[in-house]
Formats: C-alpha cells, sequence, structure tokens
C-alpha cells in the first residue's frame, strides 16, 4: 500500500512542479483513461482469442489514442516535457492515422471485388468470369457442327 500512496504523491508533484498542470484534471483523466484502456484491452483479447479480426486493427489503434489521453493533456497545457515527447505524440497521431486510412482503404477494395463478383465482371478487364475459369467445357460457340465424312464413319 505504500508503494501506492509513493507512486500517487510522486504523480502529484510532478503534475505540480515539474509539468505545472492542474493534477486533478490529471488524476481524473487518467483514471477514465485506465478503465478504458483495460476494457478494451479485454474486447481485443477476447476477440483475438476467437480469431474474429475485422475490425482488431482499429481496436488496437482506439486503446494506444485512449493510453495517452492524459500525457496530451500534459503537453498541449503543461511544461518541462522531455525532447523526445513531441516526436512521441507524432509517431503515435501518425500511426493512429495510417491504421485508420489502411482499413478504410482495404474494406473499400473488398466491398469493390465483392460488388464486381457479385456482377459476374473481373475486376481488372471487366470480362465475364467464364473466361478467367479454368474449366474444361467449351464454350458453345466454338462448337461446330459434324461434318458429312465423320457422321458416316462408324464407330470402333
Amino acid at each position: 500500500m505504500n508503494w501506492l500512496k509513493y507512486k500517487f504523491n510522486e504523480a502529484w508533484y510532478k503534475c505540480v512542479n515539474f509539468y505545472h498542470v492542474d493534477p486533478v484534471i490529471f488524476i481524473v483523466l487518467y483514471v477514465i483513461k485506465s478503465v478504458i484502456f483495460w476494457w478494451l484491452m479485454a474486447v481485443i483479447l477476447k476477440r483475438a482469442m476467437r480469431r474474429q479480426w475485422e475490425g482488431l486493427a482499429l481496436l488496437v489503434t482506439l486503446n494506444a489514442a485512449v493510453d495517452v489521453v492524459p500525457w496530451v493533456y500534459v503537453w498541449i497545457w503543461g511544461d518541462n516535457q522531455p525532447w523526445w515527447y513531441q516526436y512521441m505524440v507524432y509517431f503515435i497521431g501518425g500511426w493512429g492515422f495510417v491504421g485508420i486510412y489502411l482499413d478504410i482503404r482495404r474494406k473499400t477494395k473488398n466491398r469493390a471485388a465483392a460488388q464486381n463478383g457479385a456482377s459476374g465482371q473481373d475486376n481488372a478487364t471487366g470480362q465475364d468470369d467464364a473466361r478467367q475459369n479454368n474449366s474444361l467445357s467449351v464454350p458453345a460457340s466454338d462448337v461446330s457442327e459434324p461434318s458429312e465424312d465423320m457422321a458416316a464413319q462408324k464407330p470402333v
């Protein structure tokens, strides 16, 4: 219990004397962040255990964004951040935007492929699926009528 009290006092001291932000706001943001963070971790693990990968990248990105909320408060209204702090915020924010962009791009490609597949057209050429199929069937237009010579021959 002394360890928890020490950590709380340390966070309070840093908020007031080092970062110059309101410690009550920081601690409230941190508690709310922690609840959301661990709830999202449970959802992510539950989906991973069930092998439901759909939307998992978005949940991981959201979890990373929620995890830095108190520190964004310190970044915007505080002082005395380390030199690498801005780069970390930019990296995590950029990672989030790239993840969301790639997820939306993948979903639109899958939707376009599903719509083209339902209409019977190939994505690139727009040709019928039968031409792309490697079956042994011959199209009806390529079958010719038997000639008289073939009809006159007796089967062996």
